[in-house]
């Protein structure tokens, strides 16, 4: 069962030599790393260089300056030039001042 879609967080990352593994506060979801053009033939050492941001909700990758959100990863909206959204879904919200 997938967790509330609008609330999807990523406690860790892991790689194996074809996949990348979300693993969210409530389940486990592998990604075929050849889905992810950005990521497909990246050495393995920048794979694991990452950084989970914005409470769980976005992985980075500050080596490939490289950010998707985990919810787009789990639900596969990285495929077919999907990599502008994921990008757009992990902005920072913007505050704006309550006078």
């Amino acid at each position: 069962m997938m967790p509330a879609q609008s609330q999807i967080k990523a406690q860790g990352i892991a790689f194996t030599d074809k996949e990348l593994i979300v693993e969210s506060d409530q389940s486990r979801h592998s990604v075929p790393l050849s889905w992810i053009k950005a990521l497909e033939d990246t050495p393995r050492s920048q794979l694991e260089d990452y950084e989970l941001q914005l409470d769980g909700t976005c992985v980075y990758w500050p080596q490939l300056e490289l950010t998707l959100s985990v919810k787009g990863l789990i639900l596969g909206s990285y495929i077919q030039d999907g990599l502008e959204l994921l990008e757009e879904m992990c902005e920072p919200p913007t505050t704006e001042s309550q006078t």
